[in-house]
């Protein structure tokens, strides 16, 4: 053994013992690195007297890269990813992406397929497309956001949200508090970024959490904005409020989480838009896993 790699090994068993080593990466992301999760999404939009629903579906893996001890670098990779639009002018369109193609078709009947083989704007065929990383992010050991996240360029994916509803889901966590307080940013609704970060309280179902138990939390966040610009010339007041439920397993990773966000904004033209969005998000292999000590 080398001097430096005898020091290394010292460190580490300091480390150890005085409780200052690395952090775990949040929802067992350590202890599996990478995770699958089926979204299914519902949203129902009302303006005046027209209203659009929203149904989509997406099979996604996250992975970890890793982190410095303190960050954890999340990449999403999209494995399957389905929308239909009803209602309103459109009537309906439908998007369907998968390693095997890519079709969308739009309310007048025009259609754009691309074979899985075919190649897109930014990569040879669609299935590579599919294995490159749809967008990503950072976070602490509790699941806060570190730095702000990205998505991939490709025009086939610049409309597919998923990130943003799938970190919604997964809880900003506080070691065996049996409540706390924390926030997430608001995902994209529609085509608007609000730009919004959502205040959220968190509640252990049952007390604080025993050691390698099932954890259940509850979820609410409410907040206002007075005045709030969604798109240039159209602004007005806003109130966003969200209720929902998650189950980690005895490792920390998440199993379940169900929510629903509520929007309600209302133009300074007399405007009202009233929206629904309920999420569940279900790991795909879960029952699969064995519990890993810590």
């Amino acid at each position: 053994m080398t001097a430096r790699s005898g020091f290394a090994v010292l460190l580490a068993a300091v480390a150890s013992a005085t409780g200052c080593g690395p952090s775990p990466a949040p929802w067992a992301f350590d202890a599996f690195p990478e995770q699958k999760f089926r979204l299914e999404m519902h949203d129902e939009t009302a303006v005046d007297e027209v209203t659009v629903e929203v149904e989509r579906l997406a099979d996604v893996r996250v992975a970890s890269l890793g982190g410095d001890g303190s960050e954890t670098e999340l990449e999403l990779f999209l494995d399957r990813y389905y929308l239909r639009v009803t209602g309103g002018p459109g009537k309906e369109t439908q998007v369907a992406i998968s390693p095997a193609a890519f079709v969308s078709r739009a309310a007048d009947g025009t259609e754009l397929r691309l074979d899985g083989d075919d190649r897109t704007p930014s990569a040879l065929s669609v299935a590579a497309l599919l294995e490159r990383p749809l967008s990503g992010t950072s976070v602490d050991a509790n699941g806060a956001l570190a730095r702000s996240s990205w998505h991939a360029a490709d025009p086939l994916l610049q409309d597919v949200e998923v990130l943003g509803w799938l970190m919604l889901g997964l809880p900003i966590l506080s070691g065996d508090d049996e409540a706390w307080t924390a926030s997430r940013e608001v995902p994209k609704i529609g085509s608007y970024r609000l730009g919004v970060e959502l205040p959220l309280r968190f509640e252990s179902v049952g007390g604080a959490p025993m050691e390698g138990a099932t954890r259940h939390l509850r979820v609410t966040g409410f907040t206002s904005r007075p005045e709030i610009l969604l798109t240039d010339g159209y602004a007005g007041s806003i109130e966003l409020s969200l209720e929902g439920q998650v189950r980690l397993g005895p490792a920390g990773d998440l199993q379940k989480s169900e929510l629903v966000l509520g929007m309600l904004f209302e133009s300074k033209s007399g405007d009202v838009i009233r929206s629904r969005h309920s999420v569940v998000i279900t790991c795909l292999e879960c029952a699969g896993r064995g519990q890993i000590s810590r």
